[in-house]
């Protein structure tokens, strides 16, 4: 066993913290049958001790860490949840009350990563502690796993390279063969980590390990798809919420009185149901414009300023759709987050009191808008679906734009979509969207501009990608004549790139 001298004392408890001299942490119910730990926030005083019965335990745990550091502080908790049988009441509370001496494991381990300590021969502090802990986690309940996940993210830097923490929960996986342990310890670690925005340490673990759901003890799934396939559509309720987006049929362009009535009467043939309305779901771009006092915002639905028409107010915009049905897509295009906040909060307003079915609305927004307004969105409308468009980068499987999208969604939850623009698709596109789909369906859309990727055939690409594996709306508009002969140009003859922009900056 390491003695006191051989591990990196921690740089003590944040701000705020009571002391460690004395165990004390905050009261659990002793229920097995927790449904869902909750944030250390929402628990009492941190200055209770425990109950009588508890206290000798806790104490011996206190009196490991003191003497011993965090090996001998986990082998502590280890030996007294295998000498209660792995009874699960029991260990969270155990957890619950040792809470403290958790935080300074962490801290600790989170020290060993910031100054770069490895693990010696004989004095294996990292691997050792993790080992126990994992073994620990295994028998605890939901609380118990977040109260071991918040002491690890605390403990950790939020930075790319953890050194051997991450290396010893593989090797501890995939050599020892400890995998229920581990991946419940990990799982939690990186729910927490998210939920404290240390992105880059969860991007780290989130490659190798799903967050793990505190009810059910598992990683975190995309929720099963237990919709129905909507059968002939109802031209008063064309969009039923919940249904499958792979089901959508999407009008790209609705922002004016114009462009929303062609889509509304346009209709199309269907094998199996006649002739019926094409599209079942409205897609408009809401832009924030100052408004006329004593109101401080213009909301209208426009691309830019160039687009033609007469075109709808949010408010008007919202009504014709409720009115049809429709799926409703908000494509926010209110560029300032934080000078235009109450612009943001005026557009949420305006949806609520229209008392639209939440399950048909989508929201879609950039990486920044996600991480502003995504939780308030997420508490007016759960069932909305939250549209993740990808920051700059490439897509590939682990490439940061791909997992910051993976972390919002995680960080906001379900029903979420990953919109991706056909021309940023990499070559192998099955493997990104296999990536992507394990948390939510993948869309995709395709723009006119010729210096990207344009689509002549747009059921052949749509059928591509649902072979790819894609199961959200596939949003494909046919290139015009003339975007596609400049796209080809572009590829043969020399400088003709430089024409094309000059011209497509007059569209």
């Amino acid at each position: 066993m390491p003695t006191k001298d051989e591990f990196i004392p921690a740089a003590g408890p944040p701000p705020g913290m009571p002391t460690l001299s004395t165990p004390v942490a905050e009261p659990l119910a002793a229920s097995a049958s927790q449904p869902m730990a909750k944030p250390a926030s929402e628990y009492g005083d941190l200055g209770l001790t425990p109950p009588p019965e508890l206290a000798p335990d806790v104490n011996a745990v206190r009196e490991a860490q003191n003497t011993g550091g965090p090996v001998a502080a986990s082998q502590k908790l280890l030996d007294l949840v295998n000498q209660h049988g792995g009874d699960r009441a029991y260990v969270d509370n155990l957890l619950s009350y040792s809470k403290l001496t958790l935080q300074e494991i962490g801290l600790t381990l989170g020290e060993r990563v910031k100054s770069n300590i490895d693990d010696k021969k004989g004095k294996n502090i990292t691997s050792d502690t993790l080992d126990r802990l994992a073994q620990v986690a295994d028998k605890a309940g939901s609380n118990g796993l977040c109260f071991l996940g918040q002491a690890l993210a605390q403990g950790l830097p939020n930075d790319n390279d953890l050194n051997q923490f991450d290396d010893s929960l593989k090797d501890l996986r995939e050599d020892k063969g400890k995998t229920a342990g581990v991946d419940k310890l990990a799982g939690a670690t990186v729910k927490e980590l998210m939920n404290s925005d240390k992105n880059k340490a969860w991007a780290e673990l989130r490659t190798e390990y799903r967050p793990i759901n505190y009810a059910t003890q598992a990683p975190e799934t995309r929720p099963p798809d237990t919709s129905v396939p909507p059968g002939k559509m109802d031209p008063n309720n064309r969009w039923t919420a919940g249904s499958p987006l792979s089901a959508a049929s999407n009008a790209h362009l609705t922002n004016t009185e114009e462009q929303f009535q062609a889509a509304a009467s346009e209709m199309t043939q269907s094998e199996a149901f006649g002739e019926q309305p094409k599209y079942n779901f409205f897609e408009g771009d809401l832009q924030a414009k100052p408004g006329t006092p004593p109101e401080k915002w213009n909301l209208q639905m426009a691309h830019d300023d160039k687009e033609e028409g007469t075109h709808l107010s949010l408010d008007q915009w919202l009504e014709k759709g409720k009115a049809l049905g429709v799926g409703l897509k908000l494509d926010v295009k209110i560029d300032d987050v934080q000078g235009k906040a109450d612009a943001y909060l005026e557009m949420l307003d305006q949806v609520q009191a229209k008392n639209i079915p939440d399950g048909k609305l989508m929201f879609n927004l950039g990486p920044d808008e996600v991480e502003a307004f995504g939780g308030e969105i997420r508490k007016r409308f759960p069932n909305a679906i939250l549209a993740l468009n990808p920051g700059e980068g490439a897509l590939k499987p682990d490439s940061k734009a791909t997992l910051d999208m993976i972390r919002q969604a995680e960080k906001f939850g379900s029903p979420v979509s990953f919109v991706l623009p056909y021309d940023r698709l990499p070559g192998d596109r099955a493997k990104l969207f296999s990536k992507l789909e394990e948390v939510g369906p993948v869309s995709v859309w395709s723009s006119n501009d010729p210096r990207k990727e344009v689509v002549e055939n747009p059921e052949g690409s749509a059928k591509a990608l649902r072979e790819a594996g894609a199961t959200g709306v596939i949003d494909l508009k046919k290139a015009p004549y003339l975007a596609v002969v400049a796209d080809k140009a572009m590829d043969i003859i020399p400088g003709s790139k430089a024409y094309v922009d000059a011209v497509m900056r007059h569209f």
